[in-house]
């Protein structure tokens, strides 16, 4: 594993020396564009680098050529120490990413796992610097939606290649429901959604939820056929219904004894509106909400009847793949 990482790390550096000449030009130029706090934040985002690191770096006398080499080296310590510790236990961690399109059940996925005690979560904020992590800790655990720019396919199939016990649980509700849902909930908080802005979210059309809906299960599609023993998928409406027989697949996957409790973990949860929403008891019409799409959200979609037909549409091939009904009442 070491060697590995190195000898990507040696090409991953040998290509940027052919930038040597050109480099104090390009790190000029995206000084002067983004300034010089965010190309310090973007530079340490990208190498999984410490802040600090980057205070000890006399930008002023360095090209970007120099400031990358210093980070690279730093990083290689940090494999060295990291790839030692891991090899001294004998305990045997995995590592697991919660994913899905949002609004589909990520967060309570991901406060399951939290709650196993197993994962050192990053359970407030999605890790939208995932793709860039060179190094993910021996019991790393996070979320992130399919439609954030912080998912990106061929840097999460890396990730996987290198990573054996990285594991990935792809969430799904019914695709129509799903796309109502970022329609009411990703307006603004003033209009009734839940979205921290006075626009509507990227997501929250017709056309830009069905295709947010689309994306996410073509891409578990790619990866349950490439990675199928590491990828597992997980129905809301089956945590609901279902909740024993569902949850003892979950545990089984993470390779955790299961235990009812966690499934009442999304109690815990930290967003403020989901917690308002969910209450104390698991809401049994949260796996109804296509069936019930009349009075679902407050009767939000009730004289809306061509926009839900418009969304059957979009994700009928879908509904289909999931075995979703499509039967409109």
């Amino acid at each position: 594993m070491r060697e590995e990482l190195n000898l990507n790390l040696s090409l991953f550096f040998t290509k940027f020396t052919k930038l040597k000449k050109k480099s104090k030009y390009i790190y000029k130029f995206f000084k002067n564009k983004w300034g010089q706090n965010r190309l310090d934040f973007f530079i340490a985002g990208l190498f999984n680098t410490p802040r600090i690191l980057l205070n000890k770096i006399n930008s002023k006398n360095l090209n970007i050529y120099s400031i990358i080499k210093t980070i690279i080296n730093h990083i290689k310590n940090k494999i060295e120490f990291t790839f030692n510790i891991n090899h001294l236990t004998n305990q045997k961690h995995i590592k697991i990413l919660v994913t899905g399109a949002g609004r589909s059940c990520t967060t309570w996925v991901a406060q399951i796992c939290y709650s196993t005690g197993v994962f050192d979560f990053q359970i407030k904020h999605e890790d939208t610097l995932f793709p860039w992590r060179i190094i993910l800790k021996p019991k790393y655990g996070s979320k992130i939606a399919t439609e954030k720019i912080g998912f990106i396919k061929k840097m999460l199939e890396k990730k996987l290649q290198f990573y054996k016990d990285l594991k990935i649980i792809w969430c799904f509700k019914h695709p129509v429901a799903n796309a109502m849902a970022k329609i009411v909930r990703g307006r603004p908080i003033f209009k009734g959604g839940d979205f921290e802005n006075s626009f509507l979210a990227s997501d929250a059309t017709l056309e830009t939820s069905i295709i947010a809906v689309k994306k996410s299960f073509n891409l578990f599609s790619y990866f349950k056929s490439k990675f199928p023993n590491r990828v597992l998928s997980v129905k809301v409406e089956d945590l609901i219904l279902n909740s024993k027989n569902q949850l003892k697949e979950i545990c089984e996957f993470l390779n955790v004894p299961y235990d009812y409790n966690y499934l009442l973990s999304f109690k815990n949860t930290p967003h403020k509106y989901q917690k308002i929403r969910y209450g104390n008891e698991i809401d049994e019409s949260q796996a109804r909400i296509f069936e019930n799409w009349k009075t679902a959200y407050n009767g939000f979609f009730k004289n809306k009847k061509k926009d839900i037909e418009m969304l059957i549409d979009g994700l009928k091939e879908v509904c289909e793949n999931l075995d979703y009904s499509i039967k409109l009442n």
